[in-house]
């Protein structure tokens, strides 16, 4: 499998996916909610060594271990145990 870092490069850089606004959607898990939380792709400005960057105005910062599992269209297509 590969690492969530790897897929995010691959959905910004592979020419063959075009992420649209909720194309793809990554899941994290939220500690104060105690639930997953939906994030489209669209929303994260950049990844930063272990952070994803949201495109917000406070630039929140979600820690990539967090992420549990992102879809491609309603299909998940990596999941973290």
């Amino acid at each position: 499998m590969i690492t969530i870092k790897e897929l995010f490069n691959k959905i910004r850089w592979d020419p063959y996916e075009i992420p649209t606004d909720y194309n793809f959607v990554f899941h994290y898990y939220d500690r104060v909610k105690d639930r997953l939380i939906e994030l489209p792709y669209l929303n994260i400005l950049r990844l930063e060594g272990t952070f994803f960057i949201l495109n917000d105005v406070d630039e929140t910062m979600i820690p990539s271990h967090r992420v549990k599992k992102v879809t491609k269209m309603g299909e998940i297509i990596w999941e973290r145990n």
